[in-house]
This record gives structure tokens, sequence and C-alpha cells, in this order.
């Protein structure tokens, strides 16, 4: 049975742990190290970080030494609140039994520890950062890039916003952040194909491959991009309505996708509208995370439509020129998907670009 997209759970496997770099000011070499608790002893004695500590106990001494040895690491430190929005979870014991349940194993402890942790010869302080936007490595590897951006005075990585950084630790330096990082599984197509989301992308997928943008020269190539996904639901309801059929099943959609002609308007009186330009007027040609995503229009793939982004206490909105005004909304437990060339936020409506 397919699952409503409200319902999916992210990714339960690799996650998130790793640290601020390569653009951020580093200390000098003599700068003397803290005295006090590892990065490992930190997160124990937090009683925001009792999941990650439980993930932490789960990697046992595959992840402690890196945790508590190394030194001048830097480290990410989602909090419980982050776990169980991410996990999908009511509360933070549920959260506890998520990770120390036999289906998330060791292996998938330690890739999460391993992307929230940088062990560099210097640690990075968030006080000093200075860049707007920079890559930099943590300890996973392969696909272990992390994407850190100052906006403001707000501080984040990945999406994920530093909500208390600079905390001393022995062997480096700690930052609690507000979300738990997925690290990628691949490239944008990989991500929307892979078995933790394809469930709720199987429309998207049909239309990116109908219209030959799954490949190195579209949404497989360098980048980087940043994809506005609609969900099946929002696919399913746009193709009802063009077609004249509100009973139109998931699987008669995919197979009127694969008759369509991708460069004929789907709306009458709007050229714009082809299935070809629908799909490249939901990439930002750029790699943009909530934390981080311009307000107002922001270009796209199509020429000179822009798309406008919004952001509001009850979250990201994104309106398209054609949608007469009604915005799509970001679901935020499925934004800030962090693929190799790319990041991808859900969306619960197709964009339509202006005529």
């Amino acid at each position: 049975m397919k699952l409503n997209f409200s319902d999916l759970k992210p990714l339960t496997v690799a996650m998130a742990f790793a640290a601020l770099l390569t653009g951020c000011q580093p200390e000098t070499s003599d700068t003397p190290v803290p005295s006090g608790p590892t990065a490992f002893d930190v997160v124990a004695a937090d009683a925001d970080l009792d999941v990650l500590e439980a993930a932490l106990n789960k990697a046992d001494t595959a992840a402690k030494p890196a945790w508590a040895g190394l030194a001048r690491v830097t480290a990410f430190a989602p909090t419980d609140a982050a776990f169980v929005r991410y996990l999908g979870v009511a509360d933070e014991a549920a959260a506890i039994a998520t990770v120390n349940a036999p289906a998330f194993t060791k292996a998938q402890a330690l890739d999460l520890l391993a992307y929230h942790l940088n062990g560099g010869i210097e640690r990075r302080l968030a006080a000093l950062v200075r860049d707007t936007a920079f890559a930099f490595g943590s300890t996973r590897n392969p696909n272990g890039q992390l994407f850190f951006a100052k906006t403001g005075n707000a501080v984040s990585v990945n999406g994920a916003r530093v909500t208390r950084g600079d905390v001393a630790a022995d062997n480096g330096v700690v930052h609690v952040i507000d979300q738990v990082m997925a690290p990628p599984v691949g490239n944008i197509v990989q991500t929307l194909t892979n078995a933790a989301y394809a469930a709720n992308y199987n429309l998207l997928a049909a239309a990116v491959t109908k219209a030959q943008l799954n490949g190195s020269s579209g949404l497989a190539g360098n980048g980087p991009f940043t994809v506005f996904a609609p969900s099946d639901s929002a696919f399913l309801a746009t193709l009802r309505g063009v077609l004249n059929n509100n009973a139109l099943t998931e699987e008669q959609a995919i197979a009127a996708l694969n008759g369509l002609d991708i460069n004929a308007p789907l709306v009458a009186g709007n050229a714009n509208s082809t299935l070809l330009r629908i799909l490249q007027y939901h990439v930002l040609p750029s790699r943009s995370f909530s934390t981080t995503l311009p307000a107002g229009d922001a270009a796209t793939l199509l020429g000179t439509r822009t798309v406008a982004v919004a952001s509001s206490a009850t979250g990201l909105t994104v309106t398209g020129g054609g949608n007469g005004g009604v915005a799509a909304n970001v679901f935020p437990r499925f934004t800030n998907i962090t693929a190799t060339n790319g990041v991808i936020h859900a969306i619960d409506r197709v964009l339509i670009p202006a005529p």
C-alpha cells in the first residue's frame, strides 16, 4: 500500500554528524585546546542530546574513539527534538527505542556519526565564521561533504541551524543543531529513485525520465541544483485536472506521462506549460538550503521565468507564476534532502510557469 506523503519517514540509515570547516576562520596552530570533557562527554552530559548519546553507544568502540579521542574535532550534535522529527516518532523515548532497536544497525549508527564529525587538525568556531557559504568534509567516506552558511547572524550546516555553538571540549568543539542531517545517497536522480524516497516520487521520476532530464546533461549532471520536488499526490492532482479525470490512478498517470509530447502545452493558452518546461521550472541553478533560499523571485532553469520564495512562522512556500497566486508548501520534514549535486525540497503542489 502506498504511504501518504505526510506519513513517510525519512532516511533512518545514514545520517548526519560533521564539522564547520574550510570556509570558516580556523584557530591558529598555537591556540590551546580548551580544558574540559571530550566531545562524547559533552553529549553524554547534555539532557537535550540523549538520542545522540544512544547512537554513540550503539556504535560503541567504533565511534567513541573519534568523538572522545581525536584531537581538535568539530562535531555537530542534533537535539532530541531533531531526532524525533527526523525519525517520525512521538517523543524522545520512542526515538531512543528506534535507535536501540536491531533494525537500526551499528553500521547505520556509524554512518550517521561519521557524517556529523570532522577530525581536522584545527577546531572550527562558529563565532569566527566569516564566509557566507562554503563546503567542507566529514569523516564519512564517500559522499561526506557538508555545506556551511552564515545568513546574518545565523549559522547553519545543510540547512540545520546551529542553536548552541562553540561548546568547548577537551578534544575540540561541539555545535548543537536543530536538524538531523541525512548524508546523500547519490545525485538528485538517484535520490529521487532511492528506496527511502521513491514511494513518493514515482510520478516525478517518470516525468524526469520522459523529459530526458535523468542523464548527465540533466539532473544527474554536475549541478549544483535546487529541486522543488512535487509529491506523487501533488503530481496526480495536476494530471487529473489536465486530463479531466478525477478518478485517474497513479499507474494510469505514469502511463499518461509516458505518452505525452514533452513539448506540447498541458494548460490551454500557456505555451510554457509543456512537461519539459514545467520540470525545468522546478529547478534553481544553485544549491540552496532552507536557510539560504533567496527570498522573493528566484531564477529557475526556465530562462527568465522565476518562482516566488517566501518564509513565515509556519514554514517555506514557493509560488509559480501560473498558479494563480496559490503557493506550494515545503514539507518541513522533507526539506534539505542533500544530494551529491544539489538539494531537494519536497512540495505539495506542481509549479506552473506564467504564460
